[in-house]
């Protein structure tokens, strides 16, 4: 029960700071929602990574304008692939993180654009810079979220043991 409280506050947290960044920086805000489903996967395994991929882009489509489903199946499938990279890139290297994310963050992208061509109903607009400046974000910011997640992981075991 300890855990999944930690992980909605962590969902709710990340969702938060999504919509933020995004009203801030506009298009190159991170995306705190799949360094998330990366962070998740890669800790836990393509199982564990699954499920929570799912359930963090089912909320993701609830508060997004984009196709209902959209977020849900690119952070599964996102989740599945960086779930089982899991023992095969050193986990706690920051170059490692950086660069496993900024692939992970691409093929994001490139499924998400593809996914939008096979839907008829939506306007096709043309891909720009836009489509790909939040690439920079998330991979600059990478490093640096997966560590305030590990010592906030931390900090709750420790706050959860002294009760």
């Amino acid at each position: 029960m300890d855990l999944f409280v930690f992980y909605f506050i962590l969902y709710l947290s990340c969702l938060l700071l999504q919509g933020l960044g995004y009203f801030l920086l506009s298009n190159w805000s991170p995306n705190f929602l799949l360094l998330l489903v990366i962070y998740i996967s890669f800790l836990k395994g393509p199982l564990t990574g699954v499920v929570n991929g799912f359930l963090i882009g089912f909320f993701a489509d609830i508060f997004s304008f984009n196709p209902f489903g959209t977020q849900s199946f690119l952070f599964t499938v996102i989740s599945y692939i960086t779930g089982r990279q899991k023992g095969r890139i050193a986990e706690n290297n920051p170059f490692a993180q950086t660069v496993f994310t900024v692939i992970i963050a691409i093929l994001y992208l490139l499924l998400y654009l593809f996914m939008l061509r096979l839907l008829p109903k939506i306007i096709r607009k043309p891909i720009g810079i836009a489509d790909f400046s939040f690439l920079l974000g998330t991979a600059l910011s990478a490093a640096l979220f997966f560590r305030l997640i590990d010592r906030w992981y931390i900090l709750w075991q420790k706050i959860i043991s002294n009760r």
